[in-house]
């Protein structure tokens, strides 16, 4: 029986690595017993072959099966074996030899099947073994074969071998098989030495195969070819005796040995071996499925005592920022710290039984903790431990079957467990609010068609309203209109209509129901204590047959290795980042849940924490900042009393907002843009092919621009090729209208390397054409080439009124940016005047602004290539823009765009 009936699930994993790990360790012909892997398909092997599932589509059918395991090769090393030797060796409790591995069965391993031999019913004859079942089975295809074959090839002589001599043995590769004995080495060594004592009789070789056959274990012998060695009559193996007759098992460099001694009888000569004793449930998995035990149950029972839980709200620092980072302040901490290290004076365990006789499945757990020192942690080890805000233990364990024996079968045992101590009751309560306290959490803005682009400007108007509402305690039961407005806009983008507000109200209700029920489950839960819970581990499903009793030589695992394995992302509001520090969710419908998973939520169960979790003396504060396109809301609980002592802490951030430090968004959405892009705050992305940029306008209209080989700068968007309107819809007809009849078009980039006879494009149709700015320079009514072909930033404020186009071109130069030229002139192109402010149509050709030849080539006597940097543009279809009256807001728009995009 496995060790499964002492821990259950976990410890069949255990043999079954042992079986396949042991079954690797030799080249040639490893013996092993039956493990753990074989029993998984007693089912299969007590079945006749046409109640065999087969499957249509498997890579290797019933007819090709059948021609492979008819024609087996036997292996020339296996050649001089008789099959009367091979066979008793296979069939004997102390051999067990592995048949597999006699025969070429490369064409099965090597599509992933796994092959075993029944010998129940088999027979010698001559040179050949009948009556053998062989079995292939394959996980991948879920399929099962077995045909009755004939094993042929064997020597035609019984003796083993005909000069057998000492030297043949080799002690290294030879081995005692503890496969499928599911027992401790500490266990084996006590158990063997129990059963040869209760033996009778004067033969030692006998008393010994019986004590090893009774503990199950079997002896594999091996030359040095990797070949196996059966010995002969005229051979013994004696077990090295002490002074009382006892065994000899001594414990090697962690490996237990067997002293035997093997004697020709005829002779008396005597040759001493040491077998290593292999295949007995190790150390280090024992360890691995205690580690993952310990883990699961000891998590959320452990927590610092209050002094140390103060000392590390005063210091600003977790218990693991102290141990393995580099906190700033640690003076508090270190005081109670440099007192005392010991596991009883830092931390309370909330179920003592788990320092001793703790039950897992039949066998009891002794458990001895302490904290191991940080000196023993690798760097890369100690940022994790710090990431996911754990500390490391090391608990000393003992296994032994019953609590009243004396005797442990694992003794000492180290195991390594990362655990996260439970926070104090502020970082808890905001752990479990944010689902986190180290990470920052992640939100993203919904990029739907009909959801609004918000500014940093506005999402921090619309937070600090929200703080202000929280004062107000009815909104936290009874949210009002503002509230409910203010939270699904940051929520979703989209502003709430009337017949959607009840609905909102009743989720949001929900939301603070649910959140105040955890709040009240946690208390609960620290008052009463929770049943152990058993470690989920991945096993192979095992069936016991009661009805037939099958030998089987061993599945040929050894012809393949199996290996066995052990920052937050950008999400959108609907479904945030889960970090490593989150805490499971442990109560509230699932609706609740995902409406709490919502930024403008978040913010607002944030404002009202206190009074969720009835903490007394205490209040919120909170930062905003941005960094990119990004907007980061730094969240505090603070003393009333002393607003200097932070007791806990979180941080969530908000992605695909516009960053009103850099953009004129602000300015320029009051007055309806039609499209607005910006070069400059990141706000595009990568096409499907990387030479492709895709820029998108932050208008309502949420047009989409494509240019080839951009490259985005702090400056702008540098465009190499014309930056292109895309087809919103394959339907030409139910494209949105972008035609500008009356209006104003605002332009502001970078120029570079503009010389006489260059030009380049901004913004074309797929035809290439456009609105055309080329050299003139021989005109009275526009300046000097000289004058306008410098390096620097244009802004143009192009007015297209009914009968005429006013343009007022400003120009920064980069040497002297404080030098601002204002070029102002009008144009008026009566019948070009409709194609010609087609947005479709629209593109920059240098120098002069007015009506043209859009196919002329530029002449090619530059010296260097010309660049032009995308900063902004923004497109108003308002004819009120070039009407009297309006220098107000053209001055505001006109002054906002130097501000943020010339001046910095």
């Amino acid at each position: 029986m496995k060790l499964a009936k002492l821990l259950k699930k976990p410890f069949w994993l255990i043999t079954t690595i042992a079986g396949i790990s042991l079954s690797l360790s030799a080249a040639v012909g490893t013996v092993v017993g039956i493990n753990s892997y074989n029993k998984s398909y007693y089912s299969y092997l007590n079945q006749i072959p046409s109640q065999l599932k087969v499957a249509k589509n498997a890579k290797i059918s019933q007819e090709k099966f059948d021609s492979i395991v008819l024609n087996l090769k036997i292996k020339d090393n296996f050649k001089k074996w008789s099959a009367k030797t091979v066979l008793t060796a296979a069939k004997s409790d102390l051999y067990r030899y592995n048949l597999v591995s006699a025969f070429d069965l490369s064409e099965l391993i090597n599509n992933d099947y796994l092959v075993s031999f029944d010998l129940e019913n088999a027979v010698v004859d001559q040179n050949s073994i009948k009556n053998v079942v062989i079995y292939a089975k394959s996980d991948k295809d879920q399929i099962t074969y077995s045909k009755q074959i004939v094993l042929k090839g064997f020597g035609n002589t019984e003796q083993a071998r005909t000069n057998f001599d000492f030297s043949q043995i080799d002690s290294s590769k030879s081995f005692v098989d503890l496969s499928r004995a599911n027992l401790t080495l500490m266990e084996f060594q006590i158990l063997l030495a129990q059963n040869f004592e209760n033996e009778r009789g004067s033969n030692w070789f006998s008393r010994l195969e019986r004590a090893l056959v009774a503990s199950k274990a079997s002896l594999s012998l091996y030359n040095s070819l990797g070949e196996p060695v059966f010995l002969g009559p005229d051979y013994q193996l004696d077990p090295v005796l002490d002074r009382k007759k006892l065994l000899t098992l001594l414990n090697k460099d962690g490996k237990l040995v067997l002293g035997l001694n093997l004697v020709q009888i005829s002779t008396k000569k005597t040759m001493n071996l040491n077998l290593e004793v292999r295949g007995a449930i190790s150390n280090q998995e024992i360890s691995k499925i205690l580690k993952s035990w310990l883990e699961t149950n000891l998590q959320g029972k452990l927590k610092t005592k209050d002094d140390l839980q103060m000392a590390l709200v005063k210091d600003k620092i977790s218990l693991s920022d102290y141990w393995y980072g580099s906190p700033n302040s640690k003076v508090n901490t270190s005081q109670i710290l440099t007192k005392s290290k010991e596991f009883k004076d830092l931390f309370d365990l909330s179920e003592t039984n788990f320092f001793l006789n703790t039950k897992i499945g039949t066998v009891y757990l002794s458990i001895i903790p302490k904290l191991l020192d940080p000196s023993q942690i690798s760097v890369v080890d100690k940022k994790k431990l710090v990431e996911n805000q754990k500390i490391r233990f090391e608990i000393t364990a003992s296994l032994k079957r019953k609590a009243i024996d004396k005797k442990f079968i694992i003794q000492d045992l180290p195991v390594f467990v990362d655990l996260k101590v439970d926070f104090n009751k502020y970082q808890a309560a905001v752990a479990q609010m944010f689902g986190t306290i180290k990470a920052v959490k992640e939100f993203s803005m919904p990029e739907d068609q009909d959801a609004k682009t918000l500014s940093s400007n506005e999402i921090k108007q619309r937070v600090d309203r929200l703080f202000e509402l929280a004062k107000t305690v009815t909104n936290l039961e009874n949210p009002s209109e503002e509230v409910l407005k203010s939270i699904y806009l940051l929520n979703t983008g989209k502003y709430l209509v009337d017949q959607d507000q009840e609905k909102v109200k009743q989720e949001l209700k929900t939301v603070i129901e649910g959140l105040k029920s955890k709040a009240n489950t946690q208390k609960t839960e620290k008052n009463s204590p929770t049943q152990p819970k058993k470690p989920e581990v991945s096993l192979a499903k095992t069936t016991e047959n009661s009805a037939k009793t099958v030998k089987v030589s061993t599945f040929a695992e050894e012809a393949k290795g199996q290996s066995q394995s052990q920052q937050t992302q950008p999400v959108s509001t609907s479904s945030p980042q889960t970090s490593q520090n989150s805490l499971p969710n442990s109560t509230s419908s699932s609706n609740s849940v995902l409406e709490n998973e919502k930024f403008g939520t978040s913010i607002w169960t944030a404002f009202n924490f206190a009074n969720i979790y009835n903490l007394e003396n205490t209040k919120s504060e909170y930062e905003i900042s941005t960094l990119g396109n990004k907007l980061f809301f730094d969240f505090k609980l603070v003393d009333k009393t002393n607003q200097n002592l932070i007791l806990a802490q979180s941080k969530i951030s908000l992605n695909n907002i516009i960053n009103s430090n850099k953009s004129a968004y602000d300015i320029i959405k009051k007055f309806n843009p039609d499209v607005f892009l910006d070069g400059t705050i990141n706000y595009q992305n990568q096409g499907k092919d990387k030479k492709e940029f895709i820029l998108k306008d932050l208008s309502d209209n949420k047009l989409i621009f494509k240019s080839e080989d951009a490259i985005q700068t702090d400056q702008g968007l540098e465009l190499k090729k014309p930056l292109k309107l895309q087809s919103k819809s394959s339907n030409p007809e139910k494209e949105i209208s972008t035609s500008l009849y009356t209006g104003a078009i605002y332009l502001v980039f970078d120029a570079k390397n503009i010389s006489d006879g260059n030009w380049i494009n901004l913004l074309a149709d797929r035809k290439g054409k456009g609105l055309v700015i080329k050299v003139q320079n021989s005109n009275n009514n526009v300046p000097k080439t000289k004058e306008i072909v410098e390096n620097g930033t244009y802004l143009y404020e192009i007015l297209a009124g009914k009968d005429s186009i006013k343009v007022n071109s400003y120009f920064f130069p980069t040497k002297y940016p404080k030098r601002v030229k204002r070029l102002k002139f009008e144009i008026n192109p009566k019948d070009t005047l409709p194609n010609f402010f087609t947005l479709e149509w629209f593109h920059l050709d240098w120098y002069q602004i007015g009506p043209g030849e859009q196919n002329k080539k530029p002449q090619q006597n530059a010296k260097k290539e010309p660049t032009i940097i995308l900063k902004t543009l923004a497109i108003f279809n308002d004819k009120s823009f070039a009407e009297k009256g309006s220098l107000t807001k053209r001055s505001e728009l006109i002054n906002g765009l130097i501000r943020n995009y010339v001046k910095k």
